[in-house]
């Protein structure tokens, strides 16, 4: 199984790929998040197979992110 996470500023993008993942028997869903800050804990704790992030954060860019984990 594989399992998914998405970091992204905008609500409708998060339901919108949750709803798409959700129908998917082989990919556990395991949450997301609005601000990066909040998800360097949780991804250091329960690593995703797949992590989905918005490179133009508002707080700090993807790559930047990327680069702290």
């Amino acid at each position: 199984m594989i399992s998914a996470y998405i970091i992204d500023d905008h609500q409708m993008i998060i339901e919108g790929i949750q709803s798409i993942l959700n129908d998917e028997t082989d990919i556990k869903w395991l949450g997301s998040i609005k601000k990066p800050e909040g998800s360097i804990a949780f991804l250091k704790n329960e690593p995703p197979d797949v992590l989905l992030m918005y490179i133009n954060l508002p707080e700090k860019s993807g790559p930047d992110l990327c680069r702290e984990q």
